[in-house]
């Protein structure tokens, strides 16, 4: 039963919050929630596509597949090994794997094993460690490097046009800051009330003696999220 005052979340507004948590992570070929919810249904290669890019994506901004592995990747069928490859090494150890590794295209998952696979793959940490990475960049486009002193003019500064452009820049970056900062917190919100939502609606169903496991599970993600807000929180703006 839903508590007074408490708005329910609804999986379209989770699945959109996370497409655009994605996005703001800096990854490439981040598909639409449409896509998500077509993929629930394994409704063909149009939609698998998509999603092993994604999974490409992943692996390597994450670093857990490198780069040089796979310097370039020209069709499916490499986008496929490198994903094999990656989830491989990440532990995720399912027959489909060994399948896409010995036979390429001509053997894999459907759309929904993807799903689950890139589900299991964010919960292990992943997630945070994009974000983490964003913020690590977005930062360091902010520091000037040392020993680089302003072009000058006949001994004046930038003209008036470059000034503006650089504080364009400028406005940018910070843009870009805020809105990654802006989707962690409603990541961080949502979450919030997914856990409290389902923690109050299965406790009619939980003996006593398993009410301590299931208050560690529930708030075992939820501090994950608060350390990494924090983590945000302390780069400069």
């Amino acid at each position: 039963m839903q508590r007074p005052g408490r708005r329910a979340v609804k999986v379209q507004e989770v699945v959109a919050a996370l497409c655009n948590l994605l996005t703001a992570a800096g990854l490439d070929s981040v598909p639409t929630p449409e896509a998500f919810r077509r993929a629930k249904f394994n409704c063909g290669p149009e939609v698998e596509d998509p999603f092993w890019r994604l999974l490409a994506s992943v692996l390597k901004t994450a670093n857990i597949i490198s780069v040089e592995a796979f310097p370039k990747l020209s069709g499916a069928s490499d986008y496929r090994k490198l994903v094999a490859v990656g989830l491989w090494q990440s532990g995720y150890h399912t027959d489909w794997i060994k399948c896409v590794g010995e036979r390429g295209e001509q053997c894999g998952p459907c759309s929904r094993d993807l799903l689950l696979a890139l589900g299991w793959l964010l919960a292990t940490g992943t997630l945070e460690t994009l974000l983490a990475h964003r913020a690590q960049q977005l930062d360091a486009t902010r520091l000037e490097p040392a020993g680089v002193t302003p072009p000058t003019v006949h001994g004046a500064l930038l003209d008036r046009p470059s000034l503006r452009k650089l504080q364009w820049l400028i406005g940018c970056l910070r843009f870009q800051r805020r809105s990654l900062l802006s989707m962690q917190e409603e990541r961080s919100k949502l979450m919030y009330m997914v856990l409290s939502s389902s923690s109050s609606s299965s406790s009619t169903f939980i003996s006593s003696h398993n009410s301590a496991l299931q208050e560690d599970t529930v708030q075992a993600p939820y501090h994950t999220v608060m350390q990494l807000d924090k983590m945000l929180s302390m780069v400069p703006l």
